[in-house]
């Protein structure tokens, strides 16, 4: 049965060795209530009840891994402040390996402050310096192209903040063919990185677009297949997955669209950070021997979860089997057709 392939394709990623490079960003939470506009201008004054941090960006897609029981080692820059300790002992904690040598003590670790009222989101406040703060020290890019020789997995996580450049991402591109090693990218087109030879690209809608070089209104329908045609033409990714937010993901090979898998109508309290599981669920998945459209039934499964949970969050492998199971019936016809 296909629920019994995707169970052993999921148990499959313990043990994955996997090097997760990019943005490594501390997510922040004020969480309150407002009752009352404040007498010194037109906004409401939010009382704080809580206040909660989790790993963001990068450090979100290697806690995705972790919790699938991979063996992750993770490579981006912080600095040395309150902030960057408070990272390095977060990764500890997590078992993710990371090193010293990628701390930048002329940098502030970057931090985006959410406040929560009731739920929902007010407003966001960013705490970062100019990208070349960023940039991955040499002694740590040595170690990371040391690494690169003995992993099954290398995801590239760009938040366009400076870890990720033309020269970074051409030397892991040869790393990985020379080595043979599945090479994921969620790419950030602001960052104009040309990101060629991929094995997997995960764009959300927007970005997909901006990547293709085509723009589009929201009074029209989405240019799905022109957009993923003119991604492949340019970056000649192995897998394209588009996710369209509630509307799914789109797995496209060799610039067409092979599938699109619908999302079940749910609860979305929070799409931050839902890209991170994507390209974790997604790229583990492939590397574990997955079919692309296995890869992207699970990974659509895995987003399903943690958009239903408030804040940057992760989904664990009993968590993920729970909701295959659930969607079986309702995803029916797709799992027929891998049967």
């Amino acid at each position: 049965m296909i629920i019994e392939r995707l169970e052993s394709i999921i148990h499959s990623f313990s043990g994955l060795k996997v090097i997760v490079i990019g943005d490594i960003i501390i997510d922040h939470y004020f969480w309150g209530d407002a009752t009352r506009i404040s007498p010194e201008a037109p906004v409401p004054v939010v009382t704080v009840l809580n206040e909660t941090d989790t790993l963001g960006g990068a450090g979100n897609v290697a806690l995705n891994a972790v919790a699938y029981q991979a063996d992750v080692t993770i490579f981006g820059t912080c600095g040395n402040d309150v902030s960057g300790k408070k990272l390095a002992k977060r990764f500890q904690d997590s078992r993710i390996k990371f090193f010293d040598d990628c701390v930048n003590p002329a940098a502030n670790t970057i931090m985006k402050s959410r406040v929560f009222v009731q739920k929902q989101q007010l407003c966001r406040l960013d705490k970062e310096d100019s990208k070349d703060c960023y940039d991955i020290p040499y002694p740590a890019k040595d170690k990371l192209f040391a690494f690169i020789n003995n992993v099954n997995l290398v995801i590239i996580s760009d938040y366009a903040k400076g870890v990720i450049t033309d020269n970074t991402y051409k030397s892991i591109l040869e790393s990985c063919e020379r080595n043979g090693i599945f090479l994921a990218v969620d790419p950030k087109p602001s960052n104009q990185i040309l990101y060629k030879g991929a094995s997997l690209m995960t764009p959300n809608k927007s970005e997909a677009a901006q990547l293709a070089g085509i723009k589009y209104s929201a009074h029209h329908k989405y240019p799905l297949h022109n957009i993923c045609l003119n991604i492949y033409q340019k970056y000649k990714p192995k897998i394209l997955a588009v996710t369209l937010g509630d509307e799914g993901i789109a797995l496209s090979i060799e610039g067409s669209v092979e599938l699109i898998i619908p999302t079940l109508a749910r609860d979305v309290y929070d799409v931050s950070g839902a890209g991170d599981t994507v390209i974790a669920s997604m790229a583990l998945a492939l590397a574990s021997g997955a079919s692309p459209q296995e890869a992207a039934i699970i990974a659509n499964a895995a987003a399903g979860v943690v958009v239903g949970k408030v804040g940057t969050a992760v989904v664990s492998t009993n968590e993920l089997l729970l909701k295959l199971k659930e969607e079986i019936n309702v995803f029916s016809h797709l799992f027929k057709s891998l049967s």
